[in-house]
């Protein structure tokens, strides 16, 4: 009886969620009359109200009422946070005068400086003509020429949707050829203020102590910064299936939380409550520091719901896990589910693994568990395997681009890359205050970056490593999707009954 109880629940709460995220899908695709709005917001109450009062239609109307008024709120919720327009929206190409706070780090290139203006309602992507000495914080007063971004065509082939990629920040507009005069400083978030120059502050060790194209690779690495990183290389990460690698996703998120967890238990000894706040709040610190990229944030909650979990002595389900955290997201941005690749990436390969990994580890039973000892061959040729056919169809459609080596580049790098971290991170701190101390640690980061950098171009040389496929059309990548769901399924059920 309590189980079909909480059955129920999950199917109430999941029709809600769900209904929540077609109404932003709905709203941000489409323009949602207040009038339309009303009236499904009156169907829903309506079917409340039967479902309240009538005990046979109770489940399936409960169900849709639930459903309906999650989707009316989340198309108002996808209405009020679309940026405001209306005071630019006749200026295209001519001089404008604004006046905002640089929300990021001002970003120095060959033509000025790079950086995102916020104002009340709405952002813009700023380039100046020169170089300034601008920091993040600072309220400016900016002129220049206002443009809307295009998308480009990339070296693959592919059209990049740039503005999307924008507009995911609340950016509609662009301020070019830029002028800036600072009004005030130290005006932004006191923690990131303070946060931005810790970071600046390793990725200066991880010069100190290594070659620069190594050096920008452990900055990937850790902390996502991908601005150095040569073109040729980040080519190569993106032809064999690994630039996920330096995009900070929740694979680096979740070897910083084990790293964490094995130093505040095993090294400190600490006891687990004490040391779950203490991860907690460096999980925090740490994707705040590395630029709240979404697919951190998305690991990041999944990680501070695992460490309450662990402390209160629950079990953690991962799935649910997952669902609370892209709900959390979308509620606070719905721009995150329709607009940001990095999310829709994250999401679909978090589902993969939760759900087609189990499968594969079956199918694989025959692959050695390890090789020499130390390397879990089948786990990782479960998990990279499952985490591709989440995101493959979405990439075909997106991208376009299909890495035909990037199970075994995967199965070959990445045992080294959580090692790479590590011992990258140790001998960036250590190197900060003494190079003599940081050698050993820096050494053996140097031969593994060295291994990592030489795997991926070799495999990127292997001839066909990738395919690009310029047309997939949108109906052709949610058919596989629902022939995945279809199968993961029949192989459930099939289980199911197997156990019986």
């Amino acid at each position: 009886m309590e189980h079909a109880r909480s059955q129920n629940i999950d199917v109430y709460l999941a029709s809600g969620i769900v209904g929540f995220a077609t109404g932003i899908i709905f709203a941000s695709l489409s323009h949602m009359t207040a009038p339309a709005t009303i009236v499904a917001g009156a169907v829903g109450v309506c079917l409340l109200i039967i479902a309240t009062f009538i005990q046979r239609a109770r489940s399936y109307t409960l169900f849709a009422s639930l459903f309906i008024c999650a989707f009316v709120l989340g198309a108002y919720r996808a209405e009020i946070a679309k940026p405001n327009t209306k005071d630019f929206e006749n200026n295209i190409g001519t001089s404008v005068t604004v006046e905002g706070l640089i929300v990021d780090e001002p970003s120095a290139k060959s033509y000025g400086d790079s950086f995102t203006l916020e104002t009340p309602g709405l952002s813009f992507s700023v380039r100046t003509k020169s170089n300034m000495n601008l920091a993040y914080g600072d309220t400016v007063l900016v002129h220049g020429t206002l443009a809307r971004p295009e998308n480009f065509m990339t070296d693959q082939g592919t059209e990049f949707d740039y503005i999307s990629y924008l507009y995911k920040n609340n950016i509609v507009y662009q301020i070019k050829n830029a002028s800036a005069t600072v009004l005030e400083h130290n005006h932004g978030n006191w923690v990131v203020a303070h946060l931005i120059p810790v970071k600046n502050v390793i990725v200066k060790s991880f010069h100190r102590i290594l070659p620069a194209p190594q050096a920008d690779l452990l900055a990937g690495l850790n902390l996502g910064v991908k601005a150095n990183i040569d073109p040729q290389f980040r080519d190569d990460l993106v032809t064999t299936g690994t630039i996920h690698m330096i995009a900070l996703s929740g694979y680096n998120v979740t070897v910083v939380a084990n790293a964490l967890q094995s130093f505040f238990v095993d090294i400190l000894g600490l006891s687990m409550r004490v040391a779950s706040a203490s991860g907690a709040l460096c999980i925090v610190l740490f994707v705040v520091m590395t630029g709240m990229q979404s697919s951190a944030i998305r690991a990041g909650i999944m990680a501070l719901i695992g460490l309450f979990a662990r402390t209160k002595g629950r079990t953690y389900d991962a799935f649910r896990a997952l669902i609370v955290a892209g709900f959390l997201m979308i509620l606070y941005d719905p721009k995150y589910l329709v607009y940001d690749v990095s999310f829709q990436l994250s999401y679909l390969a978090t589902l993969g693994i939760l759900f087609v990994t189990p499968v594969l580890e079956r199918a694989f039973a025959r692959v050695p568990k390890k090789v020499a000892y130390i390397i879990p061959l089948r786990e990782l040729m479960s998990v990279t395997l499952g985490a591709q056919t989440g995101v493959l169809p979405f990439i075909l459609y997106k991208m376009g681009t299909l890495s035909l080596i990037a199970l075994p580049a995967n199965v070959a790098i990445l045992p080294a890359v959580p090692l790479a971290m590590g011992f990258g991170a140790l001998a960036g701190l250590i190197g900060a205050f003494s190079l003599g101390l940081a050698y050993p640690a820096s050494l053996i980061t140097h031969y593994l970056l060295s291994y990592i950098t030489g795997a991926v171009q070799f495999f990127a040389r292997v001839p066909f490593a990738s395919v690009v496929i310029k047309h997939f059309p949108l109906w052709l990548c949610l058919f596989i999707y629902v022939c995945l769901i279809y199968w993961l399924y029949r192989k459930w059920n099939s289980e199911k009954v197997e156990q019986n």
